[in-house]
């Protein structure tokens, strides 16, 4: 970012929004920052949807894998939702085999029940979230007066701002106010979910009925909603169930919206940020006039500025659309992108494999005048460039790494373990070169003024911004800013790392700021707002582009496009990470291609799961040679036939293209 931001490009464009970019998004609108984590160690019912987090796959999987077998072993239950029987499912007291994206009806079959039976923390509700908020039911948008919310107080049956004194806030009901129907956001979202009755759920995910209803209840009832610890002389709420999700739910179509359903389960039940409950980890900034936690601004400009089309036609995608790229690559007119890319720099990914469409992909940088990569080796997308600057691998290098769980903050310094093999360099080193060759390193707004705001550089340990360092000097520098000056990078070569457990204050109800409470966004008036200013403007220019009609405030369930295709494709493929390789990235290695195969000859190979019900209705063998065809395209795969893999779905490892 800061490389970029000092060349004076915007398109500073990440790969996450290929993965867990929704479920940060979802953080983002609901709490102000991401990215949550659960309090697995003192959690004793844990529902992952679509996360391997127990045994294979997440951006924090080794702690999670860790701290939930220990959490197994004290008697913590889980249950995985997923249609594939995953490592994590198969160590699961129970796997719910649900259809691919689903879940967020499942969720909202779970809200419905929990409301139904009562088994909501109504205390957390009206105090620690924007529930009670009245809304204007014509526009969507809060009710205000003098900029603040406006709440129905039940003791003087009157609309009062969020923050009078000794008011009963109203969850529910409908209200005439100044002639204009407002209903509390509580009440709004009883009215959603009201359709997602545990029947409609079951025809939609394929979970029963009764065991949506069994698996709500226990949620509620196991969340001891009520319940309070006293921890360092601290009371802190006690909730302890969670559910988590990951890449397997926000990955959809409208994972946004998927992931903000599965949010809001955990919100019903208080254990947000409560002992054994779902910790935010960050949170934004406490606005005193809304009374809420603030999310991040977005924008809605035309004509684009991004190639990846952030802040114009996707102006919540916080983290980026490197899907989008090709697209725009190849048609920047469609796109009103008033620009063409004439160079481009592609560091540590490989979108050639990774991004849908690999022939799309590689027309796209055909047209590229200039492409270069840095990279640790001869990938698909490295093949295709002008020049490729080899990196060092991580085995090769320092890296000052931050440690970021439920109980720990801090930084661990990765080092080398073996001397570079050929004449590699450091990335940071590599793009300091370039910066100084080209005209930027030095100076006001150089790529050294970047850095320092960039890593927080501050007083005698701010870069001078005439003169060029090294990655390691810079990281010197950082660690002493970090932790003062005996903690070095040599105090850190030699003691790996500077952790410190999280007090309780630090750990729990962060939305608590300077001794006053902000409240969590369970109605995003955020998405309504940019889903109507994205609205104005794609009508403004005459533009075929409906997908504002997802900004919705409250999570609902939009079936995914690709469901209501063509009949005769019959089956749906998922895609999954397994535990032996990391995106693309380890797919060249002959030893962790040997251990995805079992050590089984031919299993080396990328294969397609298929359960054996569908393999024999289609007289398909293990080890067979098949083509799989969607209305997108086809490609030519092995079979490996397997038990565990709901009947009616395929299945793909995400790591091969």
């Amino acid at each position: 970012a800061a490389f970029m931001s000092a060349f004076g490009s915007v398109n500073d464009i990440g790969r996450g929004s290929l993965g867990e970019a929704a479920l940060d998004v979802a953080d983002a609108l609901t709490w102000g920052a991401s990215r949550h984590r659960v309090d697995v160690d003192n959690c004793n019912l844990l529902l992952l949807f679509g996360t391997g987090a127990a045994a294979e796959s997440n951006s924090l999987f080794l702690w999670y894998a860790r701290h939930i077998a220990d959490a197994r072993e004290r008697g913590m239950k889980l249950i995985v939702i997923e249609p594939r029987l995953s490592s994590s499912a198969a160590v699961a007291d129970e796997w719910i085999r649900i259809n691919p994206g689903t879940d967020a009806a499942l969720a909202l079959a779970m809200i419905n029940v929990l409301i139904q039976k009562g088994l909501v923390d109504y205390d957390f509700i009206k105090n620690a979230t924007n529930g009670p908020y009245l809304v204007d039911v014509s526009s969507g948008y809060f009710l205000r007066r003098g900029g603040k919310p406006l709440i129905w107080d039940k003791k003087g049956s009157r609309a009062v701002p969020w923050d009078s004194e000794g008011v009963e806030p109203a969850l529910t009901g409908s209200y005439l106010i100044d002639g204009k129907e407002c209903k509390p956001a509580f009440q709004l979202l009883c009215e959603v979910v009201e359709r997602y009755t545990p029947e409609e759920a079951a025809r939609i995910t394929g979970v029963p009925a009764d065991r949506i209803v069994d698996l709500a209840e226990e949620f509620g009832r196991r969340a001891q909603i009520g319940s309070t610890m006293l921890l360092e002389g601290h009371t802190i709420p006690y909730r302890p169930v969670a559910a988590e999700f990951y890449r397997g739910v926000c990955a959809h179509q409208h994972g946004a919206l998927y992931s903000r359903a599965i949010l809001l389960l955990n919100v019903l039940v208080g254990n947000i940020d409560a002992v054994g409950g779902l910790s935010m980890m960050n949170v934004g900034e406490g606005d005193d006039i809304s009374g809420m936690l603030k999310t991040p601004p977005y924008n809605v400009r035309f004509p684009p500025e991004r190639f990846d089309l952030k802040d114009s036609f996707y102006p919540l995608a916080y983290y980026g659309v490197r899907q989008q790229v090709s697209l725009s690559i190849l048609q920047p007119e469609r796109y009103l992108l008033p620009y063409r890319v004439e160079a481009m720099m592609i560091y540590y990914a490989n979108p050639v494999l990774q991004t849908p469409g690999e022939e799309l992909q590689i027309e796209a940088f055909k047209k590229v005048p200039f492409l270069f990569t840095v990279d640790c080796f001869m990938s698909e997308t490295a093949e295709m460039a002008d020049v490729v600057l080899p990196d060092r691998t991580y085995l090769e290098r320092f890296d000052l790494v931050p440690i970021h769980t439920p109980t720990h903050r801090g930084h661990a310094l990765r080092q080398p373990v073996v001397e570079p093999l050929y004449n590699t360099r450091h990335i940071v080193d590599i793009l300091i070169d370039i910066a100084e060759k080209v005209g930027f390193l030095y100076g006001e707004g150089g790529f050294n003024d970047h850095l320092n705001r960039r890593l927080g550089l501050r007083g005698k340990y701010k870069l001078n911004l005439n003169e060029k360092y090294t990655n390691e000097e810079i990281l010197d520098r950082l660690c002493r800013s970090l932790y003062g000056d005996e903690y070095d990078l040599e105090w850190f070569k030699k003691n790996g790392v500077k952790a410190e457990a999280l007090k309780p204050l630090q750990r729990y109800v962060r939305y608590r700021q300077n001794g006053r409470v902000y409240r969590i966004h369970l109605y995003s008036e955020t998405i309504k707002e940019a889903g109507d200013a994205l609205k104005r403007e794609v009508e403004r220019l005459g533009l075929e582009w409906k997908n504002y009609r997802y900004y919705q405030p409250l999570p609902i369930y939009v079936e995914p496009s690709g469901h209501n295709s063509d009949p005769s494709f019959d089956l749906r493929l998922i895609t999954y990470k397994v535990v032996e390789h990391t995106l693309s990235r380890t797919a060249q290695n002959p030893w962790l291609m040997e251990l995805y195969g079992l050590g089984v000859p031919g299993l080396e190979e990328p294969r397609l799961i298929i359960s054996s019900i569908d393999a024999e209705r289609r007289n398909i063998k293990d080890g067979d040679e098949v083509w799989v065809e969607s209305p997108s395209g086809k490609t030519k795969v092995r079979v490996f036939v397997v038990e565990g893999l709901k009947p009616g779905v395929v299945g793909l490892p995400a790591h091969f293209g």
